[in-house]
């Protein structure tokens, strides 16, 4: 090592004068010119620590920064989607909540570009009618469900594009403006049912590795309202009511029972079913006899529905067969709520004050997802459970 280099070693490693102060000391009477080296300035060591602890200092003052921004802009991402998520399930009508949905996405994040794809395939209730809405034809748009496939390869999460190449937008009347998208999923009763696309003009601003928790939620809010909007659109369709009771008729049994399950399939929530027979004493087919039956028919539905929670859902699916839906209840809690019934039931007066004989069975099942795959499972077992009541003569069989 030759006399250069250890004059760098000792500006660079002021600590070795630590061990060594009088050679520090002789050092320091040597004239400036006499150095093989332009003198550096150098640090003691107490004042390098109070450097680095300055600039860690500073560097911790930028990461808080750094991360009150970031936390400011999620509270304001999250402010955004509350208020689209808010509108989105305040309408019952498709065309209105597509242009709002649009309207706002357009103005709160700054894009270019919103588009809804829904699929053709008739298991969504898509409706033909939609398709030739003038409304909502510039931001809704039906597509198969091989295309769907082909965006959402990798397990249909969340597609980011930041550098679009030609025929890669899926905007296409003005694709050529898109420099990048995000198609994010939307399921309808835990099947893919089409996409959310939003555009920007602006390269990479979606990319991979961008969050997107975000806008999944926001995906799975937007299929939830579609499928409520859907169900309502079909509901208006046809009679829903059972005249005699009051209760839903059997036709409205489908689409709610499809919609419960995949609910407690997809967020893994309580779902149990009543499953019950109500016979009626007999009676000769006259007039009175008629009217009689109407009455007890009348309060039947009357002290079932008053059996029930607001979220409840009771349907009649036969003449003495009625069925009750209710969501977030396990099976104990259902067979109490089938055992109030029965009581009320079997004490049941009509209102002339005679006493009428009901003989009530009931089986109570509960969605289990390991046993479960399709919402007539859950009938199924439901109806396994009623038919062992009225074999053994209970009144009450859970299964």
């Amino acid at each position: 090592m030759n006399k250069d280099q250890i004059a760098i070693y000792l500006n660079e490693h002021p600590e070795f004068f630590n061990d060594y102060p009088e050679l520090l000391h002789k050092f320091k009477q040597i004239d400036h010119e006499d150095l093989p080296l332009s003198p550096l300035k150098t640090l003691s060591i107490a004042d390098r620590i109070l450097k680095r602890a300055n600039d860690d200092k500073e560097h911790m003052r930028s990461q808080l920064e750094w991360f009150v921004e970031i936390t400011q802009a999620n509270e304001e991402i999250q402010e955004h989607l509350f208020e689209i998520e808010r509108a989105i399930m305040s309408h019952i009508d498709l065309s209105e909540m597509i242009r709002q949905l649009k309207e706002d996405i357009l103005t709160r994040f700054v894009l270019e570009r919103v588009q809804i794809c829904l699929s053709e395939s008739p298991e969504h209730l898509m409706e033909s009618n939609l398709i030739d809405s003038d409304e909502i034809k510039e931001t809704l748009h039906f597509v198969s469900p091989e295309k769907l496939g082909m965006w959402f390869p990798q397990s249909e999460e969340p597609t980011l594009n930041g550098e679009l190449k030609p025929g890669e937008s899926v905007f296409v009347d003005d694709g050529d403006e898109i420099e990048s998208q995000a198609l994010i999923p939307i399921h309808l009763r835990g099947k893919l049912a089409g996409a959310i696309c939003l555009g920007s003009r602006e390269p990479f601003h979606f990319h991979e590795g961008l969050r997107t928790d975000y806008l999944v939620r926001m995906a799975e809010k937007l299929g939830l309202a579609i499928d409520n909007i859907l169900l309502l659109d079909s509901l208006r369709r046809q009679p829903v009511l059972d005249r005699q009771t009051g209760l839903f008729n059997a036709s409205y049994l489908k689409p709610v029972l499809a919609r419960e399950f995949d609910r407690a399939r997809r967020y893994k929530k309580q779902l149990s079913i009543i499953k019950m027979r109500i016979d009626t004493p007999s009676v000769p087919g006259d007039t009175e006899s008629n009217s009689r039956q109407e009455v007890i028919f009348k309060e039947i539905g009357r002290i079932l529905a008053e059996s029930s929670r607001g979220g409840d859902s009771i349907v009649r699916t036969e003449s003495n067969e009625f069925l009750m839906l209710l969501p977030g209840l396990e099976n104990q809690a259902a067979v109490n709520v089938a055992e109030r019934i029965r009581v009320a039931l079997e004490s049941f007066a009509s209102p002339n004050g005679e006493s009428t004989c009901l003989e009530c069975r009931f089986g109570v099942t509960s969605f289990q997802s390991e046993k479960m795959r399709q919402p007539t499972d859950l009938i199924q077992r439901a109806t396994r459970a009623l038919s062992k009541a009225r074999q053994n003569g209970k009144r009450v069989v859970a299964c």
